[in-house]
Parts: structure tokens; sequence; C-alpha cells
């Protein structure tokens, strides 16, 4: 084989194994399994959300989150709302130059919020959560 003809086989490859690997991203489910964080996240806000503790009251508020029932804190394995949360918190998180998520942690929060996370998005001690409404419009960007 020819010098031309390896390099030509070489990027032949490496075409194919990134499309693989593109196609094997795009298959991923948007949502992530409880067992990634989620169930963390969720009782964590679940705390949050009933604590007395005044600067975690003062914190929630920040984010625009209500005192709610916890009852109505869910973690979300709906398809269609993760697909749409890992866009929102790809494109609200883009200016932070982290790689975008392939799938994220949901919490429905009440009937008018969502708080999306990857618990892969770790910057030093902090993790990246967002607050977006029911549209995937942000509220509010918090580090825990």
């Amino acid at each position: 084989m020819t010098l031309i003809a390896k390099g030509l086989a070489l990027s032949v490859a490496i075409l194919i194994a990134n499309a693989n690997r593109t196609h094997s991203l795009l298959d991923a489910s948007p949502c992530l399994p409880s067992s990634s964080g989620g169930a963390g996240m969720l009782a964590r806000y679940q705390w949050v959300d009933t604590t007395t503790a005044t600067l975690q009251i003062a914190w929630r508020q920040s984010l625009g989150l209500p005192s709610i029932s916890v009852s109505q804190l869910t973690l979300v394995n709906d398809t269609t709302v993760c697909r749409r949360a890992v866009t929102a918190y790809n494109s609200i998180l883009s200016d932070d130059l982290l790689p975008a998520s392939p799938s994220v942690n949901v919490i429905r929060y009440g009937s008018t919020r969502y708080i999306i996370g990857d618990p892969a998005h770790v910057i030093g001690e902090w993790k990246h959560e967002t607050v977006v409404d029911t549209s995937f419009v942000e509220i509010a960007t918090a580090g825990r």
C-alpha cells in the first residue's frame, strides 16, 4: 500500500469510528437512571423544600422554588421531558465550557418548575443544576 492509500484508509476508519460514537450518543436515553445521582438529588431538594433552616429557605427562594408539598417533587423518567431538559441544560451551560450532556437527571418541582442536573458536571466541589419553567426557560442556575 502506498503512503497515500494508507492515509486515506486511516481517515476513513476515523470517520466511521466517529460516526458510530455519535450514533450511540444519540441513541442513549436522555433520562439518567435514579441510581446515577437522581435519587440523591431528589432527596436534597425534598429536604430543602421542608427544612426550617433560614439559609436553606433563602437559597431555595433565590432559585425561584416555592415551598410546596414534598409529594409534588418527583424524578422524571419521561423521554420527551428529558430530551427537552438535555437541550435546555446544554444551552444554558454552554458558556461554562462544560462538555454537552447526553442525559440528565430531571426533577419535576410542582406544576411550574423542573430542576435539571448532570452528576458528571462538577467543577471543584460544585454540581451545576438549573431551574427552568415548564417551557424550559432558565429561571436560575445553582451550584451545590
